[in-house]
C-alpha cells in the first residue's frame, strides 16, 4: 500500500486530480531503468536519466543520459554514460532528438484511442520508422487515480511482428528510447523501475498483478504423481540383402516425474527421474517452482547453471526465449477445457520461425517439459516425441489437447453485464467472464470459488 501510494503522490501533478489530466512525462531528476531481455549470459541495467536543459530548433528541451555496462570495451567492467539526446512533451505527446540530429521523433502519443495508427521510430533504427496500430486502450487505478495504459502492434515490419506496451506518464515497458541499428550488441530491454525524487516505482509488477488478476486461479506444474509421457524413437542399424545400410525404428515409453528433494544452493529442489518401460529409472534434473516462475537445473549442475523452464506472469511482448531455439515473446492468454477441467493457456510468437506456441499452466507445452518447440532431428538419431501428461494412471492431458479451442478471458475482452448474466444459462465467474460450458453443467470440475448461471450464484468447494 505505501508504495502505492507513494506511485501516486510522485508521478501525478499536485492539485485536485481529473479523469481527464494528463500525467506529466518530463520531470527533472527523473530515472528509468531497463533490463536488457535477449540474452542469458547478460543481466546488464541500463539506466536513462534526465539533466538539464536545452533548446534545439526552439524547442526546450530535456536533455536524456543513459549509463550501462561496457560489455564490449572492457569485459563488464565499469559504466559508460552516453548523452542520447534530448527529449520535450508537446500536450500528451512526447518527442526525441537523437544527439547530433534536429529531427523530432514522436516516441508516444499518450492520447491514442483504440484502432488509431500512428508512426513511430522503428525499433531497431533511429532514424527509419514504422507503422504501429493501437490495439488496447485500458487504464490502471493507482492509489485512487487512472494511468492510461496503451498496447500497440506494428503492422509493417511484420517478419517480426512485435508491438509493446506504453504507460502514461512512465513511458515504454520494452524500450525508453528507439535502439540504435548499428550496435554491436542487440538489445531488447524490459523497464524494471521508474524513479521520481529519490523513490523507486514498480509500475511493471504493478501491471503485472492487474493482468493476473483478471486469469484463473494459479495452477501449479510441480505435482506428486504427475508424469510426463514420452515415446520413445531408438534405430537400429543393419544391412539388407543387397548389403546396403538400414535401419529399424525401435519405439518404446518412458515417464518424467518428481520424487524426492535435494538442497541445492540453500533451496529445496524437487528431484526429477526418467523411467523406462522396464521399470528402470535414473536422475536427470531439479526444479524449482517460485512464485509464478519455474526453475530447471540439469544433474550435476549448480545453482548458477539454473534456468527459468516458464514465467506464468508475462506482459505481452514481453520477450522469453529460454530454451528456444529462436527468440519468443508473450501475446495474450485464453482458457480450455480439457476432461472438465479449466486452464489457463500462454500464447506466444516465434521471430525466427514465425510459428505461434502455447503452454498450459500447470501443464506444460506441446513438447512436454520443455517451453518451446526443438526442431526434429535431421537425421536419423534417436530423439523423444511428448505423449501427454498422466496422473494416477490416467490421461488428463494429451498432445493434441494444446489445439483446442479456447475461451476468451477478460485480459482481451470486456466483461459480460449482470444484465446479460441473469438471461442467459451460461456459466460466469463473479468477473463475468463467460465460461465453456462443462460436462455435467455446474457440478463439473470447476476451481473453488463462486460461480454465476441462469442469474444465480453458486459456490464450489
Amino acid at each position: 500500500m505505501r508504495r502505492i501510494l507513494l506511485f501516486a503522490l510522485l508521478l501525478l501533478p499536485l492539485g485536485a486530480y481529473a479523469q481527464d489530466t494528463y500525467q506529466k512525462f518530463l520531470e527533472e531528476g527523473k530515472e528509468w531503468t531497463y533490463v536488457q531481455a535477449l540474452t542469458t549470459q547478460l543481466e546488464v541495467d541500463i539506466r536513462y536519466y534526465l539533466d538539464g536543459d536545452t533548446i534545439i530548433a526552439d524547442k526546450p528541451c530535456k536533455r536524456l543520459f543513459s549509463e550501462r555496462e561496457a560489455i564490449r570495451e572492457n569485459k563488464g567492467q565499469g559504466k559508460v554514460t552516453t548523452y542520447e539526446g534530448s527529449l520535450f512533451e508537446d500536450g500528451s505527446q512526447v518527442f526525441f532528438i537523437a544527439a547530433k540530429h534536429s529531427t523530432p521523433l514522436l516516441l508516444f502519443d499518450f492520447s491514442l484511442q483504440e484502432g488509431d495508427v500512428v508512426t513511430i521510430p522503428r525499433f531497431d533504427d533511429r532514424e527509419n520508422k514504422m507503422t504501429a496500430r493501437i490495439t488496447k486502450v485500458q487504464t490502471i487505478n493507482v492509489g485512487g487515480h487512472s494511468l492510461r495504459v496503451i498496447q500497440f502492434f506494428c503492422d509493417q515490419y511484420n517478419a517480426f511482428r512485435v508491438g509493446g506496451i506504453w504507460v502514461e506518464g512512465v513511458g515504454g515497458l520494452s524500450e525508453l528510447i528507439p535502439m540504435n541499428g548499428q550496435s554491436d550488441v542487440w538489445q531488447w530491454n524490459m523497464l524494471s523501475s521508474v524513479v521520481v525524487s529519490g523513490e523507486r516505482l514498480d509500475i511493471v509488477e504493478h501491471l503485472r498483478q492487474q493482468q493476473r488478476s483478471d486469469c484463473l486461479s494459479y495452477r501449479p506444474m510441480l505435482v506428486d504423481g504427475r508424469r510426463w509421457r514420452y515415446k520413445d524413437h531408438h534405430f537400429e542399424e543393419y544391412e539388407d540383402e543387397n548389403g546396403n545400410a538400414n535401419y529399424n525404428e525401435i519405439i518404446s515409453y518412458s515417464d518424467k516425474y518428481l520424487d524426492g528433494d535435494t538442497l541445492i544452493g540453500g533451496r529445496v529442489w524437487r528431484k526429477m527421474y526418467s523411467e523406462t518401460e522396464d521399470g528402470s529409472r535414473s536422475y536427470i534434473r531439479a526444479w524449482l517452482e517460485e512464485g509464478m516462475k519455474i526453475y530447471t537445473i540439469l544433474k550435476g549442475k549448480t545453482e548458477q547453471d539454473a534456468e527459468i523452464y516458464f514465467d506464468n506472469n508475462m506482459l505481452p511482448y514481453e520477450f522469453s526465449h529460454q530454451f528456444s531455439e529462436s527468440w519468443t515473446y508473450f501475446t495474450h492468454v485464453d482458457t480450455i477445457v480439457v476432461n472438465n477441467e479449466q486452464y489457463l493457456r500462454h500464447h506466444f510468437y516465434d521471430w525466427r520461425l514465425q510459428d505461434p506456441i502455447s503452454y498450459v499452466e500447470g501443464i506444460g507445452s506441446s513438447t512436454g517439459l520443455f517451453p518451446f518447440p526443438q526442431p526434429m532431428p535431421p537425421c536419423i538419431c534417436d530423439y523423444e516425441e511428448f505423449v501427454g501428461v498422466y496422473e494416477d494412471g490416467e490421461l488428463v492431458f494429451a498432445l493434441e489437447d494444446f489445439l483446442k479451442e479456447g475461451y476468451t478471458s477478460a485480459v482481451e475482452h470486456p466483461q459480460t453485464t449482470e444484465k446479460q448474466m441473469r438471461h442467459d444459462d451460461s456459466l460466469y465467474d463473479l468477473s463475468g467472464r463467460k465460461l465453456p460450458s462443462l460436462q455435467g453443467g455446474a457440478g463439473g470440475r470447476l476451481h473453488n470459488g463462486v460461480y454465476i448461471q441462469g442469474g444465480k450464484k453458486f459456490v464450489v468447494k
